[in-house]
Parts: C-alpha cells; structure tokens; sequence
C-alpha cells in the first residue's frame, strides 16, 4: 500500500456530537485509495511556522477501495488542527500520507475479539464491522465485543450502526458506558461507569 503524499478535498462534513465532527473527503490520485481497516492518515496542517502532522484514523463503512477517505475528529479549543479542519469548506484540500496502524484484524481468528475505545478512538471499528461481517459467515459464533465509553449519550459515535450490527448478528455484543450521567431508563446496551 501506498505511503506516499496525496491530495483530499473535502467533500461534507457533519456534526455528529456535541464536540465531534465526520469529514469525507474525496482522494485525488485516481484509482480507490486501499487501507485495512483499523489503519489511520495523517493530514499534514499548514501553519506559519511549519507543518503539522496530526493522524486521524479511517472511518469509512467499508474498506473496498474507492475514491473516499473518512474520519471523525474532536473539538479542542484552540487547538490549531481543530482550528483547521473545523474551519474547511467543501472544495478545500489538504495533504496527507498514509496508510499506517497495526491496529488491525489479523488473519487468523481468535475465538473472541474486545474492542475498546473512548471518544472517536471508536471510528476504527466502524470500518471493522464490513470484515467482521464477513468473518461472521466464515465462522459463525466467535465472539465480538465492544465496549465505548464516553460522557453521556449524545457523545455516542456510530451509535445506530453498532446496534443495528448487533441486532443482526448475535455474535456481536455493544455496550455503552456513561461516565457523566446515570441514563433513567437505561437500554440493555447502556450502563453507567468507566471504560
């Protein structure tokens, strides 16, 4: 896979909780861009003093390849790649390399796989779930669970996407945990507690 430079131009980006945004940009080069899912890019930021690298890791719903690259990113105030990417419109591009990660499904299958993540360390098993899908019918019955935490509902990242995988696949366990708040009537998926 290819490591070299490449150029994205924004194509939308949308809200997705209080403090997170999705980005999908469109890859330049020509043929489908080809990564694993787990793997990550890193967007190099222009500033007056230099280029900063900061990585973002794939999010896209399947790793087939094609002319889309997406991920998710938080807020920090006053943080200049926040500052960048939050201010982009659609056309704007930007330069980026990669892919890289190890955090990767391997070949051989486990009889269960944790997924543990917090905040948008979550987007990695997004691009996850296609494959597991697929290893799903390979092997039915091994075992899958991912475990989320974060503050409260609303900061819950793909959320319907997990829980419709998980109503489709019984081998594929979702649990939400609140570190803020205790939900009233809590679903089966939700608890309260550090993750």
């Amino acid at each position: 896979m290819s490591r070299k430079e490449f150029h994205l131009t924004l194509e939308a980006s949308e809200q997705i909780a209080p403090d997170v945004k999705h980005f999908t940009f469109r890859y330049e080069e020509g043929g489908g861009f080809e990564f694993i899912p787990g793997q990550f890019i890193t967007l190099h930021i222009p500033t007056d003093e230099k280029i900063l690298r900061r990585s973002y890791s794939i999010a896209n719903k399947t790793h087939v390849a094609n002319n889309k690259i997406e991920f998710a990113a938080s807020y920090v105030p006053a943080g200049i790649a926040s500052e960048f990417l939050f201010a982009l419109k659609p056309g704007d591009r930007v330069t980026a390399t990669g892919p890289f990660g190890r955090l990767i499904l391997r070949e051989e299958m486990p009889e269960r796989y944790i997924l543990v993540a917090t905040g948008t360390g979550v987007t990695p098993y997004r691009t996850m779930l296609a494959e597991l899908e697929q290893r799903f019918k390979l092997r039915p019955c091994f075992k899958v669970i991912l475990v989320f935490g974060v503050r409260k509902p609303e900061d819950l990242l793909y959320r319907d996407e997990f829980l419709e995988f998980a109503e489709k696949y019984p081998w594929f366990e979702f649990h939400a945990y609140y570190s803020r708040v205790k939900p009233q009537e809590a679903l089966n998926f939700e608890h309260t507690g550090y993750v």
